[in-house]
């Protein structure tokens, strides 16, 4: 890409820029460093020349190598990659499974990639053990890709990864956790590591109804004089931070966990795992251990569902738990509710207790 710079011995703004035959050269562009007129007119003119670049390159090879702009432009639009818990972070891992693909099919730039390698890359992944829903989400990410490689001029649209009507798998079902689970788990980890990130998850999940990820809150982001858990975009599904109460159960728990985290010199809640440092995926590491111990029908994201079951069940409203768990639609809310027909036994005590004393009603005849 071309770029501006100075020289000591010229008052003049020059560029820097390559070649059509692959080669740097530099340049004296006749504008002044001490006008700003000037300095606008070559910052200009060092992108018509980083456009004149990729132009030329298109015609040589049909567009640039993926490993040549498309991990820095992620990191431009998202951020650094390399820093877990964000959509960067997610990116990047959708960005390797997808350049494994290439490399595999001889996909070597953009204009080689067609449609039907959409279909290819369903039954490679399938084949990779990954479920068709994630999938989707790696196709959906490929196609904001191949919006900047036409944009870069790389290929000429159609996007051939927009408009396919993919339909998804049913989502999986978030088994509701019972209380004989709850208290298996909890001595289980409190044995493991009281203050290990597996522990801390599992409590976060079960009194706060919160993701995995969002166990690695900044402990700054803890304020106990107010009781709030205050998370940051960065850990939050969809990027948008909300607040939420801490729970009084969790409190005194929280309270201990935090002041651990601080004398070891940490600056979060908890380590959760990051396959970018060659560490086993913590979602994989939570599954191989409800799996030990004989739990194969429950996740960690079931506590969620488990909070949502119970928020229900004792009368609070809908409105407000979906506030404390963060979700904006009523349609996803009552999907993590999983009501049964005996967890309506109760209601049926209620019922007649409340009709006690109370005139019987007469339904009409038939007629």
């Amino acid at each position: 890409m071309a770029s501006t710079y100075s020289r000591k011995d010229s008052p003049f703004i020059w560029i820097r820029y390559r070649t059509p035959d692959g080669k740097w050269q530099g340049k004296n562009t006749g504008y002044r460093r001490d006008n700003p007129g000037d300095r606008k007119q070559a910052k200009n003119l060092a992108q018509k020349k980083s456009l004149e670049e990729m132009i030329s390159k298109t015609a040589r090879t049909g567009g640039s190598a993926w490993s040549e702009w498309v991990a820095s432009w992620v990191n431009s639009r998202w951020g650094d990659m390399r820093k877990p818990e964000t959509t960067a972070h997610l990116y990047g891992r959708y960005l390797h499974k997808w350049l494994r693909y290439f490399e595999e099919k001889g996909i070597t730039t953009p204009a080689l990639f067609h449609r039907e390698h959409i279909d290819g890359y369903l039954t490679w992944r399938a084949q990779d053990g990954a479920g068709r829903n994630s999938a989707i989400h790696e196709i959906k990410f490929l196609a904001q890709v191949l919006d900047e490689a036409i944009a870069r001029g790389f290929i000429t649209g159609p996007n051939p990864a927009r408009k396919l009507r993919i339909k998804p798998d049913a989502p999986a079902e978030k088994n509701v956790w019972s209380d004989d689970e709850v208290a298996m788990v909890q001595a289980a980890l409190e044995s493991r590591d009281r203050y290990g990130w597996m522990h801390v998850s599992f409590l976060m999940g079960l009194h706060q109804a919160v993701r995995m990820r969002q166990s690695a809150i900044p402990l700054s982001d803890i304020d106990f004089n107010r009781r709030l858990l205050n998370y940051p975009d960065s850990i939050v599904k969809g990027g948008k931070g909300y607040s939420q109460p801490i729970s009084p159960l969790f409190y005194d728990t929280l309270k201990d966990i935090l002041q651990h985290r601080r004398k070891l010199g940490k600056s979060t809640l908890a380590d959760i795992p990051n396959h970018y440092k060659g560490e086993e995926p913590a979602s994989v590491q939570y599954r191989k251990f409800l799996d030990s111990l004989g739990l194969h029908h429950i996740s960690h994201h079931g506590l969620r569902a488990t909070w949502i079951t119970q928020a229900a069940l004792r009368g609070i409203p809908e409105s407000l738990a979906m506030r404390f768990v963060h979700h904006s639609s009523r349609q996803v809310h009552e999907i993590y509710q999983k009501i049964t027909a005996t967890d309506l036994m109760p209601m049926l005590d209620a019922f007649l207790l409340a009709g006690q004393g109370q005139p019987k009603l007469a339904l009409p005849a038939r007629e």
